[in-house]
């Protein structure tokens, strides 16, 4: 199964579910509507999380001091139209982190992540840190 497979797969179990919304006080816009995050569990190593947003987020207003994930390091932060990684950022609805962590990632865990800084949307709105931490359930990529 191929990284993007594996993540459309998790998106659309997710959207039948409910898992991965987050929930916000009444009036306010919810930006990260799914969230997931894989890693390979016979060879632990980077963590991958994806964020999708509500709108297509700005290219060039992601860096990697926007979001913060206790417990790891982020080492490449871009986004993509699809969830997959992509070798050159593109506006698009999906954030993708990739992730170095002290002690190997544990599947069936989550992380709690929080984006720290604003971002840019495509349409140029300034999309907020949200208040609440984003859990973000791990999963194995194999």
């Amino acid at each position: 199964m191929t990284r993007l497979s594996f993540l459309s797969s998790l998106f659309g179990i997710f959207a039948a579910s409910g898992l991965g919304q987050t929930s916000l006080a009444a009036g306010q816009t919810a930006r990260v509507s799914e969230a997931a995050a894989y890693c390979d569990n016979a060879n632990p190593g980077p963590v991958t999380v994806v964020l999708k947003y509500d709108q297509p987020v700005n290219a060039a207003s992601i860096a990697c001091t926007a979001f913060a994930v206790p417990g790891y390091v982020i080492t490449n932060a871009y986004s993509n139209a699809e969830a997959a990684h992509a070798p050159t950022p593109r506006n698009g609805n999906f954030v993708i982190l990739e992730l170095r962590q002290a002690a190997p990632a544990r599947i069936g865990t989550s992380l709690q992540l929080r984006q720290v800084a604003a971002l840019a949307s495509a349409s140029g709105e300034i999309l907020m840190p949200q208040a609440a931490a984003i859990t973000c359930p791990l999963h194995s990529a194999a």
